[in-house]
C-alpha cells in the first residue's frame, strides 16, 4: 500500500464526483493502521510492539470421531504462487488456511477449526466507544462448500468482538454461504442481538480467482445506539450489503476488537485457504 492510495480531495468538482459515486457512504478520515505485509509477515498486526501489544494471531483445531482440524496463517509471496497483488500492493500477503473435517453435531468449539488475525489497538486504545471503518483485500483461489448441518454449520470471515471481565464474546461476524447453485455469497451475523443472520440489502458472488475488498462501518457502541455497514467493492465498484443502527455493538464497560479469520465448522475441498492483504483501519 502507498500514500497515492488515501482518499484526497482537492477541488469541488473532486468532491461531487466522488459524493455521486458512493452516496450513503461518509467521507472517510486518515489511515490510522495498516498491514501491508511487505516486512514480509505479519509484524503489522501486532505494532507497536510485539505479538499480543496492537493484535494478535489466534488458530484453533478440533478432534472428534469423525476428522480432526487445524488451522494457521502463513506467509504468500505473489510471485511463487502466480498471483498478482491486488490494488496497490506489494510482493507479500496472508494466506488463511483451514483443515477441518470434525464434522460433528457437539458444541461449536469442538466442532471448528480457525485461524484469525486480530487488530485490537485502534479500536480498544486509541478511539475506543467511536465509529471506525475496517477494510481488508481478500482472494479466493477456488469455490468453496459448506460440510455438515445448515443447522449449525458456518464460516466466519470478519468478525469483532467485545471483552469484558472474563466474558469475550462475538457481536457481529460476515460469514460465507453457499447459493443452491454452490456459489459463495455473504451474509452478516447478529450474535448478541437476534442471534440470527440477517437479511441484506443486496448479494453478490464472492469471486473466484481475483482481488476484492470488504469495508465495514463499525460504531463500538454499549447502548442500542451503535451502527454496522458492510460493503462488497473491487477497482471498479461498491456495493452497500448491510446498513444498521441502532444496535448494540459490544459490552457496557467493555472493549473492541477486530480480526480477519479463515474460521469454519467445515469446508470442501480440503484444505480450504484464501489471501488477505492490504487491510486498513480509518477514522471517519
Amino acid at each position: 500500500m502507498n500514500n497515492q492510495s488515501r482518499p484526497l480531495v482537492h477541488i469541488a468538482m473532486a468532491c461531487i464526483v466522488c459524493c455521486v459515486a458512493t452516496a450513503g457512504v461518509r467521507t472517510q478520515g486518515q489511515i490510522v493502521w495498516f498491514a501491508d505485509h511487505e516486512e514480509p509477515g505479519e509484524f503489522d498486526w501486532y505494532r507497536p510492539g510485539g505479538v499480543g501489544f496492537g493484535g494478535a494471531k489466534s488458530d484453533s483445531g478440533c478432534s472428534s470421531d469423525t476428522g480432526a482440524g487445524w488451522a494457521g496463517t502463513s506467509l504468500a509471496v505473489w510471485r511463487d504462487i502466480g498471483i498478482p497483488p491486488p490494488i496497490n500492493g506489494g510482493e507479500f500477503g496472508l494466506m488463511l488456511t483451514s483443515l477441518n473435517s470434525c464434522n460433528t453435531e457437539q458444541s461449536p468449539t469442538a466442532r471448528s477449526a480457525g485461524t484469525r488475525m486480530f487488530r485490537w489497538k485502534e479500536p480498544q486504545w486509541d478511539y475506543p466507544n467511536q465509529a471506525l471503518y475496517y477494510k481488508v483485500w481478500f482472494y479466493f483461489p477456488q469455490n468453496y462448500r459448506l460440510t455438515g448441518s445448515p443447522n449449525w454449520w458456518f464460516w466466519n470471515i470478519v468478525q469483532w468482538k467485545s471483552r469484558v471481565d472474563a466474558s469475550s464474546d462475538v457481536f457481529f461476524s460476515l460469514n460465507v454461504y453457499n447459493r443452491p447453485n454452490g456459489a459463495m455469497v455473504f451474509a452478516l451475523r447478529d450474535a448478541q442481538g437476534c442471534q440470527c443472520t440477517l437479511d441484506p440489502l443486496a448479494t453478490i458472488d464472492v469471486p473466484i480467482n481475483e482481488w476484492f475488498y470488504i469495508e465495514a462501518y463499525y460504531n463500538s457502541q454499549a447502548l442500542d445506539v451503535g451502527d454496522v455497514r458492510i460493503w462488497q467493492g473491487n477497482e471498479a465498484s461498491r456495493t452497500l450489503l448491510y446498513d444498521l443502527s441502532g444496535v448494540r455493538t459490544k459490552y457496557p464497560g467493555g472493549d473492541t476488537s477486530w480480526s480477519v479469520n479463515n474460521y469454519s465448522s467445515g469446508l470442501a475441498p480440503q484444505p480450504a485457504y484464501f489471501f488477505i492483504d492490504n487491510a486498513e483501519i480509518r477514522t471517519p
